[in-house]
């Protein structure tokens, strides 16, 4: 079970480590964390928050070319 349990991790390991982040994954993070409502410019400045600590952190992010508006 210990190679399976290693190759696991190591798998998931490489996955996150390739992951590309998106802004609509940062878009409703932030939107889930504020069920109860969120202003625009609130929003906005907490994605901005959440993508300079994703940097931070060493994330990659996906370009949004070619999705809808």
């Amino acid at each position: 079970m210990k190679v399976n349990a290693d190759l696991a991790h190591a798998i998931v390991f490489r996955l996150q480590k390739e992951l590309r982040m998106m802004s609509t994954n940062m878009v409703a993070s932030i939107i889930l964390l504020y069920r109860q409502g969120i202003s625009r410019d609130e929003l906005s400045k907490k994605i901005e928050w959440l993508g300079q600590i994703l940097t931070e952190r060493g994330a990659h992010f996906a370009s949004d070319n070619g999705l809808p508006d």
